[in-house]
């Protein structure tokens, strides 16, 4: 783990940083509700986008807490400036 940024009110979410021992990728890492998470998601069709959403509702609808976890691979030039 490289960088760990905690949740807190203003965010709300948790990411950290962290690098792959084998090829040494580095990845960003972030958990959080679906509210927060998805306006900053890119790269999902708006049907993608609204069978996720349908399936969160799902899970909540049935008493589950849902998170949503997001992955992005860092260039190194941009962690490393």
């Amino acid at each position: 783990m490289l960088q760990e940024f905690p949740f807190d009110s203003d965010r709300k979410r948790m990411s950290v940083v962290v690098r792959k021992r084998n090829d040494k990728q580095i990845i960003l890492l972030s958990k959080g509700s679906d509210s927060v998470m998805f306006p900053r998601i890119g790269g999902l069709s708006p049907k993608e986008l609204a069978a996720a959403d349908d399936q969160l509702y799902s899970f909540a609808t049935k008493g589950f807490r849902v998170l949503v976890i997001a992955k992005k691979v860092v260039d190194e030039s941009f962690y490393y400036k």
